[in-house]
């Protein structure tokens, strides 16, 4: 049997294709936008949980100890770190798991100012218009919750 992924839209659907990842648009840095940007992909497993809200806290955030490929925030104040492999990357097993238990080390002894000042970091670094503060983005992201 062949499964073929679809997109459901209402009751209109489209038939998923496999992209060529070897087409120089598809790399480890669209993903990480892609991400980014729509945050609310990451699966939530948890049904307890189904309601929560994700948002993205930059991309290419210095942990001490390398760079989050992007950094999330929970609606229940959880922080997800997201660490981006293409299939073809050789480094795509074991040694993601070395980087975000690093990343996570390093996080666990931040305070909020040490947060704060890497998001504002992170947004300087990627050239955005305007850098917004964790508090201000918490408030955009969750004022209505």
């Amino acid at each position: 049997m062949i499964i073929k992924p679809i997109s459901i839209n209402g009751d209109k659907y489209t038939e998923l294709i496999k992209i060529d990842e070897s087409t120089s648009g598809f790399n480890e840095d669209w993903l990480q936008k892609v991400i980014h940007e729509n945050p609310q992909t990451y699966p939530i497993e948890n049904s307890l949980n189904s309601g929560q809200k994700i948002v993205s806290l930059g991309r290419e955030i210095n942990s001490g100890a390398g760079y989050i490929d992007t950094l999330l925030l929970t609606s229940n104040a959880d922080l997800i770190i997201v660490e981006t492999k293409l299939w073809r990357n050789p480094e795509k097993s074991r040694t993601v798991l070395a980087q975000v238990i690093d990343y996570a080390k390093e996080l666990s002894n931040w305070g909020y100012d040490d947060l704060n000042n890497a998001v504002i970091s992170s947004q300087r670094n990627q050239k955005l218009d305007k850098s917004r503060s964790l508090r201000e983005i918490i408030s955009d992201s969750f004022s209505n919750q």
